[in-house]
């Protein structure tokens, strides 16, 4: 059938490309080719002409496509790219785990950060149904260890969320295998504490001693107040695993720690007991904060790495081998079972949801001999 004859004014408008006048503007649609459906376009012509060539040439038919293109064939494929955008922003704040738990705010910000970049790859302008596992492997094997594995699970509930949706047959991620991730950050030892500690100013041996006496990451340790101290007790909330209910801990005040809180009150009048006299009162080291004296978990962070390569502890290690001072958590745990503690014990001051985790931050410490009774 010979196309129809164009108008004067339609001379360089493109084949099933159509306009309406309405309100002092023209409103352009794309009419399907072979359902007859009209398609809007928007009220710009150069766009809706492009798109109506691209579509043209996919659906009469040569492969070509853009986001208007897409939107059109909707209902036909689904983008993984698409889906991802959608997986990120609808089902991962929906989703449960087995005991029924979501996920905590940084953990879902980073699954979502991950899809939405995951999206942005060439292959995941595909079909959902046409990605491969050599594509899932190819973007995996380009990854260090432990940021594979994490882009592994989220590829995989997101396939397992589109299967579940007719979208794919099959889960390309599951066919994958996870990296072995080893333990690139060495352990810190008692001898490097000590010459830290010895090194530090006063506001910073409070910082380390509350440290290695009540396990806590840094971010628990800035928050630490005095009205935090009730009936001989510490009270401690764990934003990272309040979800799970053991995020709130009342570490006992023992001789150690008392003496480490008492040290805490000098001359500085603060809320709480780590803090410091900022070498600059500018606005901008204030704000944010809701005392002046307040450090930050940053700041432990820096000032802890300073002493460190001042002191050449590890200057034998790479940088990236270096211990920080989140690992003072596994140095403590490690002396606390020195001391006999249990593992039990050792994992409710942790606030660990698991055994399993709190092995992991107890090994690297040497071989632990175990009694066996004898004949």
């Amino acid at each position: 059938m010979s196309p129809r004859p164009r108008k004067s004014g339609r001379r360089n408008w493109p084949e099933n490309l159509y306009g309406k006048k309405k309100g002092g503007k023209t409103y352009y649609s794309y009419k399907h080719p072979q359902t007859g459906k009209f398609h809007g376009m928007g009220t710009d012509f150069a766009k809706a002409s492009q798109a109506a060539r691209l579509l043209n040439n996919k659906l009469m038919p040569v492969q070509g496509a853009e986001h208007l293109v897409s939107a059109v064939l909707a209902g036909e494929t689904v983008l993984f790219s698409t889906w991802l955008e959608r997986f990120a922003a609808e089902i991962l704040p929906e989703h449960k785990d087995k005991t029924g738990k979501g996920y905590g705010e940084k953990t879902l910000i980073d699954y979502q950060r991950r899809a939405r970049n995951i999206a942005k790859e060439r292959w995941a302008a595909k079909a959902v149904a046409d990605v491969t596992v050599k594509d899932v492997a190819s973007y995996l094997d380009a990854r260090a260890p432990r940021t594979s594995n994490i882009d592994r699970f989220v590829l995989d509930l997101a396939f397992r969320h589109a299967k579940a949706k007719g979208l794919c047959d099959a889960n390309p991620a599951t066919a994958t295998i996870p990296k072995s991730a080893t333990k690139e950050r060495q352990r810190l030892d008692k001898e490097s504490f000590d010459k830290i500690y010895d090194a530090a100013e006063p506001w910073f041996q409070r910082a380390l001693d509350l440290a290695l006496l009540t396990l806590q990451s840094r971010a628990e340790l800035v928050e630490m107040r005095f009205d935090h101290i009730k009936d001989g007790w510490l009270h401690v909330s764990r934003a990272k695993v309040e979800r799970y209910q053991t995020g709130y801990v009342r570490i006992g005040i023992g001789p150690k720690l008392q003496k480490a809180i008492d040290a805490c009150r000098d001359e500085l009048v603060s809320p709480y007991l780590i803090h410091r006299r900022p070498e600059k009162m500018r606005r901008e080291y204030l704000e944010g904060k809701d005392h002046w004296s307040k450090v930050s978990a940053e700041l432990l962070t820096r000032t802890f790495k300073k002493l460190r390569d001042q002191l050449k502890l590890y200057d034998h290690l790479d940088p990236k081998q270096r211990p920080t001072f989140h690992e003072i958590r596994s140095l403590g745990g490690h002396l606390y079972r020195e001391q006999g503690w249990t593992e039990e014990e050792i994992q409710a001051i942790y606030s660990h949801t698991t055994e399993k985790m709190t092995g992991h931050y107890l090994e690297g410490h040497g071989i632990q001999w175990v009694d066996a009774r004898g004949m």
